[in-house]
């Protein structure tokens, strides 16, 4: 009686070891296509941004020294009216002051 109860204990023991490796080989293949999901997640994202930044990178970097170029045009035309306001001043012609004028 001993015997046989032994054995069916031990195929138990066998079968409960049994199910419990099945439950650890699905969580470590699942861990192993989460760990390559993420791989190629961020690997994708990494290949999308560098894309964007090659592709529209150059462009906006174009762009930013076109408005910094303008931006000195601008201060230059700016300091121009101002010395052609103060030569007109000193030849004797005066500011005509309109409604679109601001100044007070």
């Amino acid at each position: 009686m001993m015997e046989g109860i032994n054995v069916s204990l031990i195929v138990e023991l066998i079968t409960i070891a049994a199910a419990v490796a099945a439950v650890f080989f699905y969580f470590g293949k699942l861990e192993s296509r989460i760990t390559k999901n993420t791989y190629d997640l961020n690997h994708a994202r990494q290949v999308i941004k560098e894309d964007v930044q090659a592709k529209f990178g150059k462009e906006l970097k174009d762009i930013d020294n076109l408005l910094e170029r303008y931006e000195h045009v601008l201060k230059n035309v700016q300091i121009r009216l101002y010395n052609l306001e103060k030569w007109a001043e000193n030849q004797g012609y005066q500011k005509v002051r309109t409604d679109t004028d601001f100044e007070v």
